[in-house]
């Protein structure tokens, strides 16, 4: 009984598993950047209720 040899093998060759982990690798920092616009969108917000003007981030800037 080689079936969950031939299982594992066949899906080894189907999944290109590179492909995966630059997938995982691109929507990991994309939510790293939506987490960072959150913050910022939030620091915004607090220093316009205290008056201050938000001040450019270099991550903005550039």
């Amino acid at each position: 009984n080689q079936r969950p040899d031939y299982i594992s093998v066949f899906i080894d060759k189907l999944v290109s598993w590179e492909a995966v982990s630059t997938r995982l690798e691109k929507a990991k920092a994309v939510i790293a950047e939506r987490e960072r616009e959150e913050e910022r969108k939030i620091r915004g917000e607090e220093k316009s209720t205290t008056g201050e003007e938000a001040t450019p981030t270099p991550e903005i800037l550039a």
